[in-house]
């Protein structure tokens, strides 16, 4: 899974990365399955640390920059503007690393997931971010074998795959029978270039509930569709009550 690198603005910059920084922050990870800490570079050449937490594979990667600014440490989660800090050694930054991906794995861990299998990279972007909005934790199958995903006690409320499966090659037919024979009734989302009357769009036999969604997609209709599968999952929505 590709990673955004995080550059730290002009005002926060001084010193990078010390080599004890990098031992610490070593031993640190080296105790935490998941957990991995990488040295990196800035596009102006800054030294900096990167901290990520792979939960599983496919899922969403939580990471944070570490960079000295004076005598103190900034942390920053990538997907964020504010820093947290100053922080006066490494090891209280790594804390704050800690209880930061505590809470907000606990946040992603409880919203239910909603798989993407298969999907041309346009439309897999798009849906993840409306899957986010709904209220789902987007899981990306990381190869046509679906067994790397569907793992045991997995809380999967719903399915998006390409027919075609652009992105792997082959039937995403066969793909929809398989998830079904452990999850038979959760809803899918087919995606197809073909119109509805083409063989290569024919859903039948493939159980249900099913629907077909020619691409590129209606973002209206595939939203409508998310919030119908959270609500029929009995989850609560982001913002707001998926049910009374």
């Amino acid at each position: 899974m590709s990673m955004n690198i995080f550059s730290l603005p002009n005002h926060h910059r001084r010193g990078g990365t010390t080599a004890q920084d990098v031992r610490i922050a070593a031993r640190f990870v080296f105790a935490r399955p998941g957990w991995s800490a990488t040295e990196r570079q800035d596009v102006l050449n800054d030294p900096y640390l990167e901290i990520t937490v792979s939960r599983a594979p496919g899922r969403k990667m939580l990471a944070w920059s570490l960079v000295r600014r004076d005598s103190g440490l900034l942390v920053q989660f990538v997907e964020e503007a504010r820093p947290m800090g100053p922080y006066a050694s490494m090891n209280e930054a790594l804390l704050a690393v800690w209880e930061d991906a505590e809470q907000r794995s606990s946040q992603l861990e409880a919203r239910p997931c909603l798989l993407l299998f298969g999907l041309d990279p346009t439309s897999a972007a798009e849906i993840q971010d409306l899957a986010t909005i709904t209220g789902f934790d987007p899981l990306l199958a990381p190869s046509a074998d679906p067994e790397t995903v569907l793992t045991p006690g997995l809380d999967l409320a719903g399915v998006v795959i390409d027919l075609q499966l652009p992105e792997f090659g082959g039937d995403g037919r066969a793909v929809i029978k398989r998830i079904r024979q452990s999850w038979a009734r959760v809803p899918v989302l087919a995606l197809t270039v073909h119109p509805h009357h083409a063989p290569e769009a024919d859903l039948h036999g493939l159980g249900g509930p099913t629907q077909r969604e020619r691409r590129p997609c209606n973002q209206d209709r595939v939203l409508q569709w998310l919030h119908g599968v959270y609500d029929l999952h009995g989850g609560e929505r982001v913002g707001g009550t998926g049910r009374d």
